[in-house]
């Protein structure tokens, strides 16, 4: 392994979500320094991974899949991965334009037509690549208005894709307004745009789409959209009386299904690290799921705002070398999730938890730092 990684094969035999056989797992097993950090931060669960060209190189489970319950977390648990899944979206997108169904800077007006016709014309213009990059004028950590739109969504009837046209022609009927200053503003309905785009170009639902063109070209068997679902998944969980609350099995979670292509995908780790290998992969040039000219773009910022289309993008400098780092992290209020990927190193860092809040990201977190620290990734 590259940088003096040591780690030999060990054997676990553990239970796979849905009642599978049991599964030998690869890399070093951190369970036990895993099991501390979950303690310390009084969460009900955590996991993490790395993956290094390509192969696990370590990972931990630790705590249960539900608060009072007896069922251990496992590592073929999925997880749920909120925000992260925006860079699958961006993904798909770059897949549908390869395809020759829209281009980088075709336009909400240019894909949803009647759409258009009652938003603000200030929107007309904005391209799905700006909507990818939070830079589409929507703004709504700067709207309070806006902002509170997402207490409508579930007022709303009508199939995911329905439920965002209605809703984005509420949040666009205003003008759009300037990036911020540091080059891009955050948004979810933005997301929810781009996917909307998509649908009716395609004339098929995101949730259709994703698990076609991404989650199945690379194996991604345990990925599905909204919050796991079945007999023995972990469920995420909310504070209640001071404990945290397991909430039901999904597939419906805490936020609304139309803003599935905003971050609502399930996936174990090893399948989330086949797609973020997949994305290190073209970054150092090769071709995968799109083209290492597409990866490239989506993980470009021309604009030196620390944002791509649905990664933060900075560069490090080591006592050990310097290099790009691809990250992000995502939650719906009820589970936590981080990536930390770097391609110069074909390292993937990944970890989640099945709570949010402070406890699940410092659990989350921690893990991270931890599984980088043993294999000899932080000064």
């Amino acid at each position: 392994m590259k940088n003096g990684i040591t780690s030999g094969l060990v054997a676990l035999l553990c239970a796979a979500a849905g009642g599978n056989s049991p599964a030998a797992v690869e890399g070093e097993n951190l369970s036990g320094l895993l099991e501390a950090i979950r303690k310390d931060a009084e969460v009900p669960g955590v996991v993490v991974m790395a993956l290094q060209d390509g192969e696990v190189a370590a990972w931990a489970a630790a705590g249960v899949r539900a608060q009072g319950s007896q069922e251990p977390m496992t590592i073929e648990d999925p997880m749920h991965l909120g925000s992260c899944g925006k860079a699958m979206t961006s993904t798909l997108v770059a897949r549908l334009i390869e395809d020759g169904l829209l281009d980088w800077t075709t336009t909400i007006a240019e894909a949803l037509p009647d759409f258009a016709e009652g938003i603000d014309p200030g929107f007309h213009d904005v391209t799905i690549e700006q909507l990818m990059r939070h830079r589409g004028g929507i703004a709504e950590r700067r709207r309070p208005e806006i902002q509170a739109l997402y207490g409508e969504l579930e007022n709303i009837t009508g199939t995911p894709n329905e439920v965002r046209l209605a809703i984005l022609g509420r949040v666009m009927a205003s003008p759009p307004v300037p990036p911020a200053k540091n080059g891009f503003d955050y948004s979810n309905f933005g997301y929810m745009t781009a996917g909307a785009m998509v649908e009716h170009l395609a004339k098929r639902p995101w949730e259709e789409l994703i698990v076609e063109k991404v989650f199945r070209p690379l194996g991604m068997e345990s990925a599905g959209v909204g919050s796991p679902s079945g007999v023995g998944v972990p469920v995420g969980h909310l504070r209640g009386d001071g404990d945290w609350a397991p909430l039901p099995p999904g597939p419906g979670g805490v936020l609304p299904d139309c803003m599935g292509p905003a971050g609502l995908i399930h996936s174990n780790l090893a399948d989330w690290g086949k797609f973020v290998s997949d994305h290190l992969g073209g970054e150092r040039g090769e071709d995968g799921l799109v083209t290492s000219e597409s990866y490239k773009r989506l993980h470009g910022d021309p604009v030196a705002s620390r944002y791509a289309a649905g990664w933060g993008i900075s560069k490090h400098t080591w006592s050990w070398g310097e290099g790009q780092v691809l990250a992000h992290n995502g939650s719906d209020n009820s589970w936590y999730s981080v990536v930390f990927a770097m391609p110069e190193w074909d390292l993937v860092v990944l970890a989640a938890s099945n709570c949010a809040g402070a406890a699940g990201q410092q659990a989350a977190e921690r893990g991270r730092d931890l599984i980088l620290e043993e294999l000899g990734f932080r000064d």
